[in-house]
């Protein structure tokens, strides 16, 4: 569903890939701004794995092909909605990029309730931080590829270790 909704803003909207950022962008700094937001994120999946196991602990390997389509699919509909469709909305409607970062990045966190009672904090500063990069690697780079790579490796380290 998530999906279908993002092709019909591509179709609907007669801009949707300036204003929604609906695209890769500039695609030299997409793939290195997402390869390093990635490489930030499985260095803070591994750190924290460590902290909190005392050792990475891989997940069974049967696991990995539908957790690969999770956290790809989930990683391409947020970055569509929140970095894509809602950021590029306050923008347009004359925020500045600063502000309209925060915004959309709280947005992202109160959607995922990651801040619920008994869900675990670490969540949600990482939903935090992946909204904040994400929306500075959109407006940096003109579309959602870098934010998209970014998230799917970082979403993808999280579930290994």
């Amino acid at each position: 569903m998530g999906v279908a909704i993002g092709v019909a803003i591509l179709v609907i909207h007669p801009k949707a890939e300036v204003e929604f950022f609906l695209s890769s962008g500039d695609r030299l700094g997409a793939v290195f701004g997402g390869l390093l937001y990635g490489a930030i994120g499985i260095a803070q999946a591994v750190a924290f794995a460590t902290i909190r196991y005392h050792r990475i602990r891989f997940p069974d390997t049967f696991s990995y092909p539908g957790a690969l389509l999770n956290t790809t699919a989930t990683a391409f509909i947020d970055e569509v909605t929140f970095r894509g469709a809602i950021f590029g909305l306050l923008l347009t409607i004359g925020l500045e990029a600063t502000l309209a970062n925060i915004i959309q990045t709280l947005l992202y966190a109160l959607t995922t309730r990651l801040g619920a009672p008994g869900r675990d904090r670490y969540l949600l500063v990482l939903a935090l931080g992946m909204g904040f990069i994400g929306g500075w690697l959109t407006s940096a780079t003109g579309g959602i590829a870098a934010a998209f790579l970014g998230h799917a490796i970082t979403r993808f380290a999280v579930f290994l270790t």
